[in-house]
Order: structure tokens, then C-alpha cells, then sequence
């Protein structure tokens, strides 16, 4: 038995059987709780394999655990991409083409799905909420003798977006545009859904333009010279950037769930997810909850054993609401339909006769009734009771796989505002606004979690964040004295407000979130201090915009006036 953080143990059981080369059932994989992982737990890493062959080898559990410094070196990063772009526009603002031609840092070899992450990853979807005729994307991978990259929280979406906004931002100022109206004026309009990309993706609900509207008033954009001012007369510099972006989450993918009524009144959900913090099991408690008409207290989510199922795909992709939400959801269904013959046996009726409400099968000639943990404990003996050995005995059970192919956009936009203190380069983020479209939001809480958490990492991903290598590739920042992260005081408090145009393309009308934020949110972030620092001609800077840099550049100017 391998206990290790994953974002899915049966994927993971899968590869490392396949590199011991012994089937299955001779290796059982459990996850516990885990923090974060953000793609960078769900691979195979070599230690596992050493610690189950030196278990094997020497009868004995053996122990390892990872230092920061180690994980630093030696977990697979993400990132690592150096665009050059084009934007094609008429002198009206109308966008007709996009073009990337990129370099993508593979590291020293290549990792899992890092080629894709690199190519179709990138593109999905290119153009964001923006109508273009035309799309363009070249990349080259390249070796480096660095760690190994590959899928991040958005794998590869966030840098194709990122320099998206930010070449907006540069046709804006040509044009002598307001950055808002650039960006409403292309944005697809309801009359184009279903919307088909140059990339072949469609997009299936949403109205952008109102989208516009809405965050231009929930931001006060027309106030920001006014707040610009104020900044100045502080001795400080303001600056905002403002998207619109979306995600393609769902689609085919191998997930699997069970849901059993339990002797004792508890509905038991056995999922293939992994749980990394997001609150899935209070999200896929609801949805059971909802969908039988119980307490969502009395449901009992599990996952993270290879003994309790053997398929599932795992958490990635934003695929909790889109796939396996869905695939609970039917899988209650078949409960239900699994347990209506026991019940008219039960109360000695026709199965037509029979209606289900709260738990409960009603006889509707004669106004019996019964619910579904009698139905349980019946029918696993007369003898049993609930706190007999077959408490966790199934005795309803439902099970359902994935076997949707479409694919759901959640869509959002946001304007950032940022300070800047011209004497020491520091940012401030001072304000963030922000409206998603997440479908049919079962937990308001958790998914509001998820787009402030994607907003912070895409904080780290512009000003702060970066693996630092020497020319010998040897890590110089290997250490969160090195490596800054950002922390709760780097934050703003936000201004969060979640929309529901339901998705055609999912029986709950749901739509994934986890990685909305952390796609559409770096460009605002990076066009906003670019903004900041107009009075400087400073007009790009790459990531990360560290205080230093920042700096640097500004007493570059000051020193040629």
C-alpha cells in the first residue's frame, strides 16, 4: 500500500503498475487529505517507486518525505513560455487576426502531457471571448538543463491569454482607444452562439457585451482618472487592466462514480476525484443532496482509495461541475431506479404504483411508505441492524460513468487597479472586480474560493514568482526566502460577483471554475503596472514585475530626461 498526495490514485496506480509491471490488484494507493497541488501531485514521481521498492526489499514500511528546498529542484514546474505576438486590427478597433509564435521551456526531459500543455493545451481556447477571423500559434519546444515542466493551474491557457490582453492593451494606445471599448467592441455577441472558432471549439451560452456593461459599472472605469489623481497626489501611481476570458472545461474524460444508500441512513458517493482542497466533498454532497432530496448532512463523500474504485480520472481541468458533478448526479439516478423493485417488494405493490419524495418510496394506492435505509437494511438480511458488520454493506446501488463530449465555458471579466511607490518599484494591488459566468452554482463559497485563489496565482505569476537557474542549471531559488509566493497581505479585497447562464452542454447546467481565474487574470495584472508606469514610456515588462525591475526601469527613463 502506497500512501501518497495525488490528484487521483487510480491514474496514478495505473502508471507506477505499469513501471513495476504488476497488475492492479497487487498495489493499493491511498490519499488523504492534501493542500494544494495545481497539477503538480497528479504525476508519478521516482521517489514513489524507490519507496515501494525499498518496502518490498526490505519488509518494513519505509518513509520519505520531500524538504521545501527539495521540491523546488525537483517537482515539475509550469510556465516557462516566451511569446512574440501579433494583433491585426482596422483603424475602427475591429479585430481580424491573433498570431503567437512561441518557446516553450521544456526542461531537461520531457514529462507526462508536457507536449501537450505546449501545443493543443495553448490553444483551447486561443482567441478567449474575442470574435477573430483568423488564429495563428507556432511553438517550439526546448530543452534546457532545468526541472521539467508541464500542466499548471490552466496548462498553458494562462500564458496565451496573458499576452493576449497585453497586445490589446498595446492596440489600444495606438488607436487612442479606452481599453474597455476596444475589448467590447469584439467581443462574440449573443447572435453568434453557438460561436465556432478558428480553432474549432464552440461556444455554447453566454452574453459578453452585457458582460461589459456590467463590470464597466461594477468597476467604476469611468471614475479611474479621478482615482489616478488621487494616487499621484500621494506620491504614488495608479494603473488598471481590464479582460474578458473564458475556459474550456469538460469534455471526454474517464471518470466513474458509485452512490449506495447505507443501513444507517447515509448515502455513501465513491468518486474518482481528488479532493486538493477545493471543497469537493461539500459541492458533490449537494449535488446528491438535491438530487435524492435529503440531507446533505447524511451524505458521505469518499474518495482517495484504489479499493473503493477502480476508474476515474481524477481532478484536472476544472472538471468537478462539468464531469464528475454530472456523473454523481446520474449515478443517484440509477440508485433510485436499483432500489424501486425492492421497495414494491418491500411494501408488497406494483413498481407502479410507486413514487419517490425525500428519501422515500410511497405506495400511491395505499399511502405506505418506506425510506431508503429500511430498504438497506432489509435487503442485506431480516437479522441485521445498523450497527451490524453490514453497516457499510451496500444495498442500493447506482453507478454511472462519464459519457458526455461536450465541452462548457465559463466565462468572466475583471479590471484590476494597481499602486505603485515610484521610490522603492513595490505593487500594490489595491482593487480587483470581477463578475463570472459559472453556469449552475451549486457552492457559492467554494467556487467564489476558487476564483479568488486563481486571481492570487496569477498575482505570483506576474510580479513575483520564478525559478531562478544559474548557467550551470544548478537553482538558486530554492528556498521561500528565494521563491516569493504571495501571502494574504498582497491581496485586495475583492469585489466578486458569480452569474448563471446555465450551460446547454451539462444535465446540472453547471460549468467548471478552478482554473477560470488563473487563466483570464495574469494580463489584467501585468497590463495594469504597465499602466501605472505610462508616465515613464515604459510600455513592456517581463514577467515576473519584481520591485527591483520595476525600479530599474523607472530610473532608466529618469536618467536620459
Amino acid at each position: 500500500t502506497l500512501h501518497t498526495p495525488s490528484q487521483g490514485v487510480v491514474s496514478l496506480q495505473r502508471a507506477l503498475c505499469g513501471y513495476l509491471n504488476i497488475g492492479k490488484e497487487k498495489l493499493r494507493i491511498v490519499t488523504n487529505d492534501v493542500g494544494g497541488s495545481f497539477a503538480v501531485k497528479i504525476w508519478p514521481y521516482a521517489e514513489q517507486l524507490l519507496a515501494l521498492i525499498a518496502a518490498k526489499q526490505t519488509g518494513h514500511p519505509v518513509k520519505w518525505t520531500a524538504t521545501r528546498a527539495e521540491s523546488l529542484q525537483s517537482d515539475i514546474a509550469g510556465r516557462g513560455r516566451i511569446d512574440q505576438a501579433q494583433l491585426a486590427f482596422d483603424n475602427d478597433g475591429t479585430f481580424r487576426a491573433f498570431r503567437i509564435n512561441a518557446q516553450a521551456d521544456m526542461g531537461a526531459y520531457l514529462n507526462a502531457v508536457a507536449p501537450f500543455v505546449a501545443t493543443s493545451g495553448a490553444v483551447r481556447p486561443f482567441g478567449q471571448a474575442y470574435n477573430f477571423a483568423g488564429l495563428h500559434y507556432r511553438v517550439s519546444g526546448i530543452y534546457t538543463n532545468t526541472v521539467p515542466t508541464d500542466a499548471y493551474r490552466g496548462a498553458g491557457k494562462p500564458e496565451s491569454a496573458c499576452t493576449l490582453e497585453r497586445i490589446i492593451d498595446v492596440a489600444a494606445k495606438r488607436l487612442k482607444m479606452d481599453r474597455l471599448e476596444i475589448r467590447r467592441k469584439n467581443l462574440v455577441s449573443p447572435t453568434d452562439l453557438p460561436y465556432q472558432t478558428p480553432m474549432d471549439e464552440t461556444y455554447d451560452a453566454g452574453n459578453y457585451p452585457l458582460l461589459a456593461e456590467k463590470i464597466k459599472t461594477a468597476s467604476a472605469w469611468k471614475e479611474l482618472p479621478a482615482r489616478k489623481n488621487q494616487s499621484k497626489a500621494a506620491g504614488k501611481l495608479r494603473g488598471a487592466g481590464v479582460a474578458f476570458y473564458l475556459h474550456a472545461t469538460g469534455g471526454s474524460t474517464d471518470e466513474r462514480s458509485e452512490v449506495c444508500a447505507m443501513p444507517n441512513g447515509d448515502i455513501r458517493v465513491r468518486t474518482g476525484i481528488q479532493d486538493n482542497g477545493q471543497g469537493h466533498r461539500t459541492t458533490l454532497a449537494t449535488v446528491v443532496a438535491e438530487t435524492l432530496e435529503v440531507d446533505a448532512g447524511r451524505v458521505r463523500v469518499e474518495q482517495g482509495d484504489t479499493d473503493w474504485l477502480n476508474q476515474g480520472g481524477g481532478t484536472g481541468g476544472s472538471n468537478l461541475m462539468s464531469v464528475v458533478a454530472t456523473t454523481v448526479h446520474r449515478a443517484s439516478l440509477s440508485m433510485l431506479k436499483s432500489a424501486a423493485p425492492l421497495a414494491a417488494t418491500m411494501l408488497n405493490t406494483d413498481e407502479m404504483n410507486l413514487h419517490y419524495s425525500a428519501g422515500r418510496y410511497v405506495d400511491g394506492s395505499t399511502g405506505r411508505s418506506i425510506d431508503l435505509a429500511e430498504i438497506a437494511l432489509r435487503s442485506i438480511g431480516s437479522n441485521s441492524s445498523p450497527d451490524s458488520e453490514h453497516l457499510d454493506s451496500p444495498a442500493c446501488v447506482g453507478v454511472a460513468e462519464f459519457e458526455g463530449t461536450h465541452t462548457t465555458f465559463p466565462t468572466g471579466a475583471c479590471v484590476v487597479e494597481v499602486e505603485i511607490d515610484p521610490d522603492t518599484g513595490a505593487v500594490t494591488i489595491d482593487r480587483y472586480t470581477g463578475i463570472d459566468d459559472l453556469g449552475r452554482v451549486y457552492n457559492r463559497a467554494a467556487a467564489s474560493g476558487q476564483i479568488h485563489g486563481g486571481f492570487a496565482q496569477a498575482a505570483g505569476e506576474v510580479l513575483m514568482e520564478k525559478l531562478v537557474y544559474d548557467d550551470n542549471g544548478q537553482l538558486l531559488s530554492g528556498s521561500l526566502m528565494d521563491y516569493q509566493i504571495p501571502r494574504a497581505r498582497d491581496l485586495p479585497v475583492f469585489n466578486t460577483t458569480l452569474t448563471e447562464t446555465t450551460s446547454p452542454n451539462t444535465i446540472l447546467g453547471a460549468k467548471g471554475v478552478g482554473e477560470l481565474t488563473a487563466i483570464g487574470t495574469p494580463g489584467p495584472i501585468h497590463n495594469a503596472v504597465i499602466d501605472a508606469l505610462g508616465d515613464f514610456s515604459i510600455t513592456h515588462l517581463n514577467k515576473p514585475l519584481t520591485p527591483i525591475k520595476i525600479w530599474q526601469a523607472i530610473h532608466s527613463y529618469k536618467s536620459k530626461q
